[in-house]
């Protein structure tokens, strides 16, 4: 029985379909438009098929005459081929079959050149051919290719779709299902070979290599599959090995690997992945990389649940693994003044400093997620701080070294299950909320002083500092740097720019601080020069997001946990009997006398004489001694230029402006 043609057998389905359809109003022809709209799929399949394998053709051919360009590696798939050249180019071939029919064209290998041709229904060979009559190099172009909805036979162009060549041959019979018909290693060379029995020889590269192009170990969700980069050179045949449970094999240029379901309880949870590349002589070459199921993240007390986000997170358990995004900066919240937050995408993840004596005090551990979490475990004590990092986990020796990479972003972890909210009334009686102690403060009794009165802020940046001595060494021994690279340090920006860092700068080097002098107006930020309107034009009073009190706002360097912000200086004028500064204790609303600092009866708290860090040195200063204790206390206010803190000690309360570079102390206020 003879077969209708595709095209044929289409038009008769819509024929019979129309005619189904004015005989029997209720016929239900949903079958026959499945059977239509199927063929059409498959010849439109056809074309795509063949047109990519043409292309493929091509490219091997022009390889081939690129003479120093040779085969690094060709590895079976589950459809055909991967072909990978020394120049980086990557050749796939489907040979899995594109339908019952295919077009009669061909390349013609004439003493070495190949050139593209077809048969005609006489079996005639017709070269393809350009304006001027010359025949077309296979390495030149790769012809279009078309099925004609008229004559239901195979088109070709031969310049990019302008004019179409019929060939007179029927998009029909079984000439085969592919342009290749085999591919194999001989004698050195890659062999390619055609269904019309052209062959094709590629030079082999001999040295031999394989390596993954990503470190491991991986880590993947039950189920997940992740397609890997490779390197491999002068390979005739591959052996794998994997954990028990695993799938990996070879996809395009990838290598795919998939961990196994959940339900797999024989399945190994990790191991290693490898691979062992064997050249034509018998030399091999190994390559492996580690793989692991992610740790389970259920159990974790998710510090950004209700989309909570922050520079600091308090922690209040002992023993118990806390999660945060490491994706988002800050609050993760555009705000006027300062560029918008960008998505982070880290690397590599570790403590940068703790309190305590020991490594581990605060932190018990951390890790890295693929999806940008951190999940650290609290250690058995809750009392103190720690600062966790995350970086781009590129290696950089300028202008500090950085063996795990540059830092993207930092949060400080605050151990304390302790904080408590405190009613605060100002000289104008509005009613704010805020921490009953300093951002970062130890617990510890009233009254009781130490370098432990909360943690210091440079003005506009979100990392704490713990106060240098006069010999530059951190107060008490308090602090660990739990990385050899990481070292406490003072010093100028390092910014070409005289005396002056940037927020790229600032975010890079949390543990560094930024001293200013004159010069910089006693900035740590800016371009320096004298107090006149062009340099005070490159401050910026946005970093704390507060240039205008009637409007506050947390940015995403704000240093408070969630729900909180730096205070705006109106915050604390209830100090004060006027509201404004005090020269005696009569005038300072407070109860009790000072010591070392002062219980202000508006504020139900008690407000530590913590001295502040030099801006000049980082040196702790006006701390306990002959000459008394003095406290001051950020705000986010501003001022031509300087910046609004409340400045006190046994004889005064004051709200001054102050140098942006100083290190003062942090009194949060829930979000206005």
């Amino acid at each position: 029985m003879k077969q209708l043609a595709p095209m044929k057998l289409l038009r008769c389905l819509l024929a019979a379909m129309l005619t189904l359809s004015l005989t029997f109003c209720s016929y239900d022809d949903s079958d026959l438009w499945k059977s239509v709209n199927g063929l059409s799929e498959r010849l439109d399949q056809l074309e795509k098929s063949m047109q990519e394998e043409i292309d493929a053709l091509k490219t091997i051919i022009e390889k081939l005459n690129q003479k120093e360009v040779t085969v690094d590696s060709a590895v079976q798939t589950g459809n055909g081929w991967t072909i990978t050249f020394s120049d980086g180019t990557t050749v796939t071939i489907d040979m899995s079959g594109s339908g019952d029919w295919s077009p009669a064209i061909i390349v013609v290998e004439e003493e070495g050149d190949y050139w593209w041709a077809y048969k005609n229904p006489e079996g005639t060979v017709v070269f393809l051919t350009d304006q001027e009559g010359n025949r077309i190099p296979a390495a030149a172009v790769a012809p279009r290719v078309r099925i004609n909805p008229e004559t239901e036979t195979w088109e070709i162009s031969a310049d990019g779709g302008v004019t179409w060549e019929d060939t007179g041959i029927a998009a029909s019979g079984e000439d085969g299902k592919s342009l290749f018909k085999d591919v194999r290693f001989e004698n050195g060379m890659l062999v390619i070979e055609l269904m019309d029995g052209t062959v094709v020889n590629l030079p082999v590269t001999q040295q031999l290599s394989f390596s993954f192009d990503t470190e491991g170990p991986l880590e993947f969700s039950f189920g997940e599959t992740v397609a890997v980069d490779y390197t491999m050179t002068g390979a005739v045949n591959t052996q794998i090995s994997k954990p028990d449970g695993w799938k990996v094999a070879f996809k395009e240029d990838k290598i795919e690997i998939t961990a196994p379901v959940e339900e797999n309880t024989f399945a190994e949870t990790e191991g290693k992945v490898s691979v062992i590349a064997l050249s034509a002589a018998g030399l091999s070459a190994y390559g492996e990389i580690g793989v692991r199921i992610a740790a389970p993240v259920a159990d974790a007390v998710d510090l950004n649940a209700n989309g909570a986000y922050a520079n600091c997170y308090i922690v209040t358990q002992p023993n118990t693994t806390y999660q945060f995004d490491a994706t988002v900066m800050g609050n993760g919240i555009a705000t006027a003044g300062l560029d918008a937050p960008v998505k982070l995408e880290p690397k590599d993840v570790m403590v940068l400093w703790e309190t305590g004596s020991e490594a581990g005090g605060v932190i018990a551990s951390v890790e890295l997620t693929k999806e940008g979490k951190v999940l650290f475990t609290t250690s058995g004590t809750i009392n103190g701080n720690a600062v966790i990092a995350v970086t781009d986990g590129e290696p950089v020796t300028e202008p500090y070294p950085r063996k795990r990479g540059t830092i993207l972003w930092s949060w400080h972890i605050w151990a304390n299950s302790e904080v408590k909210d405190v009613a605060c009334t100002n000289a104008e009686g509005e009613q704010f909320t805020i921490m009953d102690r300093n951002l970062g403060e130890w617990t510890q009794p009233e009254g009781s002083l130490s370098s432990y009165d909360g943690l210091k802020y440079q003005w506009g940046r979100k990392d704490p500092y713990v106060g240098f001595n006069s010999g530059g060494a951190l107060m008490d021994g308090s602090v660990v740097y739990t990385d050899t690279d990481y070292q406490p340090m003072v010093g100028y920006a390092t910014s070409t720019t005289s005396d002056a860092a940037t927020l790229q700068e600032a975010i890079q080097y949390p543990e560094m601080f930024f001293t200013g002098t004159y010069n910089n107006m006693f900035d740590w930020y800016g371009l320096g020069g004298s107090d006149d309107a062009e340099t005070l034009t490159h401050r910026n009073d946005h970093l704390w997001g507060n240039p205008d009190e009637t409007a506050p706002v947390k940015t995403i360097y704000d240093p408070c946990p969630e729900g909180y912000m730096v205070a705006p200086l109106k915050v604390f004028t209830g100090f004060t009997a006027t509201g404004a500064a005090a020269f005696d204790s009569s005038s300072i609303l407070s109860d009790g006398s000072f010591n070392n600092g002062w219980t202000f009866t508006n504020a139900h708290s008690f407000f530590p004489a913590a001295g502040q860090m030099a801006n000049n040195s980082g040196v702790l200063r006006l701390i306990p001694g002959p000459q008394g204790r003095e406290g001051y206390y950020w705000t986010s206010s501003v001022d031509a230029g300087s910046s609004k803190m409340v400045d006190f000690n046994a004889n005064y309360v004051m709200f001054n402006s102050n140098k942006r570079a100083s290190g003062c102390s942090v009194r949060c206020v829930r979000v206005l």
